[in-house]
């Protein structure tokens, strides 16, 4: 907190439909979209996008649309979740994702292991879960802290 410094106001926008379900419109998909740039092309928008670690972080399309707005990645950070899930043998492209040097982003990557349902259903609370997280990151035989 300062006096000197501005607010920031955090806007969750939705992941890119790609079906119409439950009677959303077929277009769904581009509304969407039109909706997300609306928000990423500001320039003073800073872009958090999300990625699935068990993905491959070329076809992810947030990112896509995040370059086109932000093209040098000055104003994007990339959040890489499901660290757990990824294929054994894969940990080193993940920590080249990581280290900056697939798809380069000035405010880079930051990797998170989020509670996952069961988690949630078995009422893991909030605390317990960053326990975890944290137990992840110290013992894991690549992403050590």
């Amino acid at each position: 907190m300062s006096p000197g410094v501005c607010d920031l106001t955090l806007i969750d926008l939705p992941g890119i439909a790609r079906v119409p379900v439950n009677g959303q419109p077929q277009d769904i998909g581009s509304q969407i979209k039109r909706m997300i740039m609306k928000y990423t092309e500001k320039q003073e928008t800073i872009n958090m996008v999300v990625c699935p670690c068990n993905t491959d972080i070329a076809t992810t399309e947030a990112l896509k649309m995040a370059q086109e707005v932000d093209p040098d990645g000055k104003r994007t950070v990339a959040i890489l979740t499901k660290p757990d899930l990824i294929d054994k043998g894969t940990e080193k492209r993940i920590l080249r994702i990581v280290s900056n040097e697939v798809i380069p982003l000035r405010k880079g990557y930051i990797m998170v292991k989020c509670r996952g349902q069961q988690q949630i259903d078995d009422n893991i609370s909030l605390e317990e879960s960053a326990d975890m997280e944290r137990d992840f990151f110290q013992n894991h035989e690549h992403f050590r802290l």
